[in-house]
């Protein structure tokens, strides 16, 4: 691996992805949007890493990009999203338009950051647009490999920090509770930032001929109000966890969706508390040969919590 290409990568996981790369001594090309915050464009450049900036939305070029590299990461796509920004548009559509780029400068390989749960029968838009981005990548003829985490957190460098993990530490630290969508009965299997990049890299380096598939989970399946539990408890923030009902976060959803530009719970995210989102506790050592952080160490990363505005 000598030049990678990173799409999405001034996110939470991109930025500890570019670090990574850094520290390889990987050249980097960053595509980022035009609406890319600054503190992300500042840490990708202190890593090294040029910035080819593309509107997507605009039909903006981004063939040139794709010149001289022989990896690509793509990290595009999060559960959060604008109404402007449909799932469909930013996973399928975008990631064809990449995939058409990357073959016509001949990439030679592809690591695609999806998430657990795709499928093209999934109960919610996110985890079926990110199935059909899949299909883009399988039937591209590029080799390399799906990676599909669960809920991801911890914090080691960047700017950036996941948005749910934030949304609780502010939501316990300025209200003194915590509410979590039905019971919080839904079980996830937090994987540390650090871990994945780890599991990226090694899988980009792997000669397979064609695209692997990856699930990925740390050690630790747990409900998801267990979750925050352990969340506060890390922050020293030992607050009452409430339950708001389903029906009703769904039509909280639905006035957000129609009244906020960038709502704060969508449909989506109602979805996916009706479903486990877990793969196999030994995952990440049977498929990439080390043992996975135990969910307290990630989340002892989050006792020095910053602003909370990330």
């Amino acid at each position: 691996m000598k030049r990678a290409i990173l799409t999405g990568a001034t996110g939470y996981v991109g930025c500890h992805l570019v670090d990574a790369l850094a520290h390889r001594s990987v050249e980097m090309v960053v595509v980022a949007r035009p609406t890319t915050l600054a503190d992300a464009r500042e840490f990708i450049h202190s890593r090294g890493a040029a910035t080819h900036i593309v509107d997507y939305a605009r039909g903006g070029e981004v063939r040139e990009a794709f010149r001289g590299c022989d990896i690509w990461f793509h990290l595009i796509g999060s559960i959060q999203r604008l109404r402007k920004d449909p799932f469909e548009w930013r996973h399928r559509e975008v990631t064809a338009r990449l995939v058409a780029a990357a073959r016509k400068e001949r990439v030679e390989r592809v690591v695609f950051l999806t998430a657990l749960g795709t499928s093209s029968r999934a109960n919610n838009i996110y985890h079926r647009t990110k199935w059909e981005a899949e299909r883009e990548v399988l039937q591209s003829g590029l080799a390399g490999a799906l990676v599909r985490p669960s809920l991801i957190v911890g914090r080691s460098v960047g700017p950036r920090d996941s948005k749910l993990v934030m949304r609780y530490i502010r939501m316990m630290r300025e209200r003194g509770r915590a509410v979590v969508l039905g019971h919080g009965s839904n079980r996830i299997q937090p994987i540390d930032v650090r871990d994945l990049v780890e599991c990226m890299i090694k899988a980009a380096e792997r000669e397979n001929r064609n695209v692997a598939v990856y699930e990925l989970g740390g050690p630790e399946p747990l409900a998801f109000r267990e979750f925050v539990r352990r969340l506060g408890q890390a922050i020293g923030q030992h607050v009452p966890i409430r339950s708001l009902p389903l029906w009703l976060a769904a039509l909280a959803a639905r006035w957000y969706e129609w009244t906020r530009e960038a709502p704060p719970v969508t449909r989506e995210q109602v979805a996916l508390c009706r479903v486990d989102n877990v793969c196999a506790p030994d995952s990440v050592e049977r498929q990439f040969g080390f043992a996975a952080r135990p969910l307290d160490e990630s989340l002892a990363t989050y006792r020095t919590e910053r602003d909370g505005t990330k």
